[in-house]
This record gives C-alpha cells, structure tokens and sequence, in this order.
C-alpha cells in the first residue's frame, strides 16, 4: 500500500542488512556459503503527488514491476521527472506525471507516479556490504533486465575482483 523500496538496504522493520545478519546469527550460515541476490529492477506506483513523502515513501496503488531498462525508458519520457536519493534505504526514487491521455511514456494514468528501483549507486552499496561480510558473492535477479546498461555491470567489476569462483565446501 506505499510506494517504497523493493530491498532497502537499512531503515524499515527489514532490510538487507539485517536480512544478511539474521541469516549468520540467527541460522548459523557462514559467510561464505551465503551470496546476495540484488535487484535489476524496482517499483512502480499511482501516487498522490510528485511531492514524496518522508523518505520518499507516501501511500500508492496499482503497483507494477519495471527492469533497469524500463526505468531508464520511463526517465527519457517522463513529464515534471524529479529524481532523489533516499539515504536511509540508499536507493534511488524517481516522480513524475502521467497524464490521463497523451502520456509520452504511454501509461495514461491521470497520476504522479513513484518509482524505486536499484541502479549502480545503490548496488555498489549493497556489494560493499557483501565485501565486508565476506559473503559469497551475489546473484542478480534478472540478467539482462540491463538490456546491456554498462554502468551496473562497471560497478560489479569495481566491487569485486575473482578471476574465477572457488569450489564451494558443503
């Protein structure tokens, strides 16, 4: 029922911090046996305004999936776009107008719209997490939701430097 964060990493009652965390204390899993799944994609919804809430965060409806490259679309067509960053989630969100007709994005929604969504910014946050635990490494949910965007690929190779992954021991 809130436009908010799909994996914050701190703030809310649940993050990937403390998700990170739980799995070491509360279920014993080594470090290195765990990998963190990070999202190419993030949320959309139907707003009241384009003027966010604390934290960005404000109630919204109709809340649909969009991959790093339908967010990137989204920006180049966006009416009144207005981009932040949200520190406590350190993820980015985005507003913006979607008319009842005409809409250049082709929504049509008569409705701001908020949209929050990973991009190499808050990855790179999330991949230093995983380097200062010493976790596994990551998984992505889902390749190619890029559609061959560098600049989320550049930052994994910044954050980490495997030639190869090791053999895992179970």
């Amino acid at each position: 029922g809130e436009a908010s964060p799909s994996a914050p990493l701190h703030g809310w009652w649940y993050n990937v911090t403390q998700s990170v965390d739980d799995y070491q204390s509360k279920y014993g899993v080594p470090a290195q046996k765990l990998i963190l799944g990070v999202p190419y994609y993030g949320y959309k919804w139907s707003v009241g305004s384009t003027t966010p809430g604390g934290d960005g965060v404000q109630p919204g409806n109709n809340p649909s999936a969009d991959t790093y490259a339908g967010a990137l679309s989204d920006f180049s067509c966006a009416l009144n776009l207005a981009q932040f960053w949200d520190s406590t989630f350190m993820e980015p969100y985005a507003t913006w107008w979607s008319p009842a007709s005409g809409d250049p994005c082709g929504g049509n929604h008569n409705s701001a719209r908020e949209l929050y969504y990973d991009n190499a910014e808050s990855l790179g946050a999330k991949y230093d997490l995983v380097n200062a635990e010493g976790l596994r490494g990551i998984g992505i949910w889902a390749l190619g939701y890029d559609s061959g965007s560098g600049d989320l690929w550049n930052e994994i190779a910044q954050k980490f430097s495997v030639t190869h992954a090791p053999s895992a021991t179970v």
